[in-house]
């Protein structure tokens, strides 16, 4: 696989590690995207004040939470619904902050199950393209 541009892409390492992960890095995919076809609308709801003279309300609503997976190897089965934000609007909005009470974090919970994917017989385990034989 080629480094696909990104300067951090393969970070620095520490002198003669063996590792090299232009060899290692495979593409991924969103859970959340793959099972519904986008990302939740939202993931986080804060509100932030300084106390200080002249600081200003900083308020954040949407998504800063994802899960990655790599497709060649995984299918995603089942995601954690999150709050839809349309059909609970009113709760939302009434909402400045989280947590609250009932959601007891300042991120709304997501989660995925994964099942496995089965190799093709003559399947290369790392490259995931058929084995020539010869």
């Amino acid at each position: 696989m080629e480094n696909v541009g990104h300067p951090d892409a393969c970070p620095p390492l520490p002198h003669n590690d063996a590792w090299d992960c232009k060899d290692n890095l495979k593409p991924m995919a969103s859970a959340y995207v793959a099972a519904h076809g986008e990302e939740p609308k939202l993931t986080n709801k804060a509100v932030r004040k300084f106390e200080w003279p002249g600081s200003e309300v900083n308020e954040f609503s949407g998504t800063l939470d994802y899960l990655f997976f790599t497709p060649d190897t995984l299918e995603v089965s089942d995601t954690q619904p999150v709050p839809d934000v349309d059909q609970q609007l009113d709760f939302i909005d009434e909402v400045k902050s989280f947590p609250t009470a009932n959601l007891p974090s300042d991120h709304v919970k997501i989660a995925a199950t994964f099942k496995l994917r089965k190799r093709v017989r003559g399947e290369s385990k790392d490259s995931g393209s058929k084995r020539q034989r010869t």
